[in-house]
């Protein structure tokens, strides 16, 4: 998670927003709109594109998760949990 912390901190404002509101829409069951893609071998892992970057996100019926946000790399998509 300290990770995680590091990279919004360094993000722009932009970025930030952009987390907090997807973050949200999540939550309320709203995925239409992002740039979203089940993850192979998991049900409730995603992956949201933003530009050059990749968020990962746990996503089932008890909670919304950041497992990771990193620059698309080769190693993006490795197992986060």
């Amino acid at each position: 998670m300290e990770k995680i912390k590091k990279i919004l901190l360094k993000s722009s404002k932009s970025f930030r927003r952009f987390i907090r509101r997807m973050l949200v829409d999540f939550k309320k069951g709203n995925l239409k709109g992002y740039d979203l893609k089940k993850l192979k071998g998991r049900k409730d892992v995603y992956r949201v594109r933003k530009g050059i970057m990749r968020i990962i996100v746990l996503h089932n019926d008890k909670q919304t998760k950041i497992l990771g946000i990193e620059h698309r790399s080769t190693g993006t998509y490795k197992d986060k949990s």
